[in-house]
């Protein structure tokens, strides 16, 4: 008996310790052996060289994942470098680490070398700046899709932006928040014309001075603006065509003089999608195994309306102050249609047929104003905002389910009919001011302040249909929920610079 005992704790501790055996490395450049921040590493399995997981580089060219309990190898991915694999590593339960060096990927013409690492991906001391326009991410995309190709970033199965695994983003238009998250944001962002968007900065590790939501990090999205003097524009149209048709369409118009700085914006999307999922259960029991084939069609038609309107006025050389406002519409009708086939012990009894109608409307305004101060020498800057935002949702949708027998094909009970509403109204007002001093070539001080209120309205009705043909609110799963926050803030930071180390 005491033999079993230690065998067990044995068997244990050794689990324990496998469960907590990590791959850890450092990628740099082969060069000039440069920390290489954001570049996404991928482990696979060698037996059939299936993804397993992947994480990001840390500004220090870091990296950190779980072991896996099989033979794998590491690919490394970054743009304007080369990826690198390497060779193949056999289980085990030790720590195991792998250090890279990328070489940059040149494309020589002729003479001219053109490096896609300087003209794409630009790493500063506290974020990288991803150049939209010159990766071509945009092109014929909504600025959800767009997010989705930067380095480290993917969307989960409900459509969210993931970074390094976490959802908890925090979204910044041109500087300024967009005040939105969840489902709301989502919707906005897929109203934002992907060729619209300069750049992406992502801020993995925001400073006190930025809001405590988005433990993920930070993406400011930085619109396109002209630069050119007088009244100029642009006028764009993408078709494209899979086994449904999706069209972006977009109006700019920039009027630009030594005072003022007007734009003015209009974007139209249309888009057809499909989404298949077949999914096989089996529930096994004492007295009876039962099976459930499912297979479902998701079939989303929408389109997104969208305008925005900005203007800046320089009133001198060190400070100017503005106003912008961005309104968009988002219209989907999706319908679902499905079958699940049911099996007692192999023998096939029963199925239910599906069909569900969604219409849902999503209205958003954001808006802000603005007033910018920066010194001739740029030791001192103030940066004062209010921002506001209202985020409405209208969800109608109506679900049936019918039971029929296999054989007969008659219905063995009565058919489930379902009405869910779910109107939405929420409003957030933001101001703060923010306040910077380099006092020398070492040491800069950062404060600021924050005011904000929060008032959201959140129903769900849900409502069963009569004999008479009739929906009636269920008043047993209906619900409402009403939200108000009031949030004062500040913060300090000190930056001092001794040699190559910042404080």
């Amino acid at each position: 008996m005491k033999t079993t005992i230690a065998f067990l704790l044995f068997f244990n501790i050794s689990t324990l310790f496998a469960q907590s055996a990590k791959i850890t490395g450092i990628v740099t450049t082969k060069k000039s052996t440069q920390k290489v921040a954001f570049a996404t590493v991928s482990l696979f399995d060698v037996s059939n060289n299936s993804f397993i997981s992947y994480t990001t580089t840390d500004e220090n060219g870091k990296y950190e994942m779980p072991l896996t309990n099989t033979a794998f190898y590491i690919k490394i991915e970054l743009l304007g470098f080369k990826t690198v694999q390497s060779k193949t590593v056999p289980s085990t339960t030790k720590n195991v680490t792998q250090n890279f060096d990328l070489e940059e990927d040149s494309v020589a013409l002729n003479e001219v070398v053109v490096l896609q690492k300087k003209s794409v991906i630009k790493l500063s001391r506290d974020k990288m700046i991803v150049d939209i326009d010159k990766a071509g991410f945009g092109n014929g995309n909504d600025g959800l899709e767009t997010l989705s190709k930067l380095p480290g970033v993917q969307l989960d199965k409900d459509e969210n932006v993931v970074f390094r695994g976490n959802a908890n983003l925090q979204i910044m238009i041109d500087g300024k928040p967009s005040l939105l998250s969840g489902e709301e944001l989502k919707q906005y962002l897929k109203s934002v014309d992907g060729a619209n968007i300069k750049s992406v900065e992502i801020i993995a590790n925001p400073s006190a001075k930025y809001d405590a939501s988005g433990s993920a990090g930070i993406f400011n999205i930085v619109l396109k603006k002209s630069a050119a003097t007088g009244l100029t524009g642009n006028l764009r149209t993408s078709v494209g065509y899979a086994e449904f048709i999706r069209n972006n369409n977009g109006l700019n118009l920039y009027n630009n003089t030594e005072k003022w700085n007007l734009k003015f914006g209009m974007n139209y999307g249309y888009v057809e999608s499909v989404n298949r999922r077949t999914i096989d259960q089996t529930v096994v029991t004492p007295t009876i195994t039962t099976t459930l084939q499912q297979k479902n069609d998701w079939l989303p038609v929408s389109n997104n309306y969208s305008g925005n309107f900005g203007a800046g006025y320089k009133i001198n050389k060190n400070a100017s102050l503005g106003a912008s406002a961005n309104y968009s519409l988002y219209k989907s009708d999706e319908f679902t249609k499905g079958r699940t086939n049911e099996f007692d012990d192999t023998v096939y009894k029963r199925y239910t047929i599906l069909n569900t109608q969604n219409d849902l409307v999503n209205n958003t305004l954001t808006g802000t104003v603005f007033y910018n101060f920066a010194s001739d020498s740029l030791d001192t800057k103030i940066d004062a905002q209010i921002n506001y935002a209202n985020y409405k949702n209208d969800n109608d949708r109506i679900t049936t389910n019918s039971y029929f027998t296999s054989d007969t094909n008659e219905m063995y009970r009565n058919t489930e009919d379902v009405k869910y509403q779910n109107p939405t109204n929420f409003n957030i007002i933001s101001a703060r001011v923010d306040f910077e001093k380099k006092i020398n070539d070492k040491f800069n001080f950062e404060t600021g302040s924050k005011l904000s209120y929060v008032n959201n309205d959140y129903t769900i009705i849900l409502k069963d249909r009569n004999d008479q043909g009739e929906y009636i609110t269920n008043t047993n799963r209906s619900n409402q929920l009403i939200y108000k926050e009031s949030i004062l803030s500040g913060y300090g930071i000190t930056n001092f610079t001794k040699g190559n180390f910042d404080i």
